[in-house]
């Protein structure tokens, strides 16, 4: 089995790239890089599926890479969805308008 892939490195680098912004901001940017991070996933299995169903078919091997490539990706993504999460926090809904 292959083993897990080490996320502290990358964790790392982006709180290194996240201390650029303002603190106010560093939520947005969190949740604008898991849309990113979203979209482009399903761009790849879109326009790869089927290149990627014949390397899991014929490659057997490929499956364990592709779990942990996968696991990966999904700590990754929570990881963005906490900081994401401190910013949706706080934003405040307006309440006062009525209809």
């Amino acid at each position: 089995m292959v083993p897990l892939p080490e996320i502290g490195f990358i964790t790392a680098a982006y709180n290194q790239f996240l201390s650029l912004f303002p603190a106010p901001l560093q939520g947005l940017v969190s949740l604008i890089v898991l849309i990113a991070l979203a979209v482009g996933f399903i761009k790849l299995i879109r326009y790869h599926w089927l290149f990627i169903l014949v390397l899991i078919i014929f490659v057997p091997l490929l499956i364990p890479v592709f779990r942990s490539f996968f696991l990966g990706i999904w700590q990754f993504a929570l990881f963005l969805w906490s900081k994401a999460a401190i910013f949706l926090k706080g934003i405040k809904v307006n309440n006062s308008l009525r209809y």
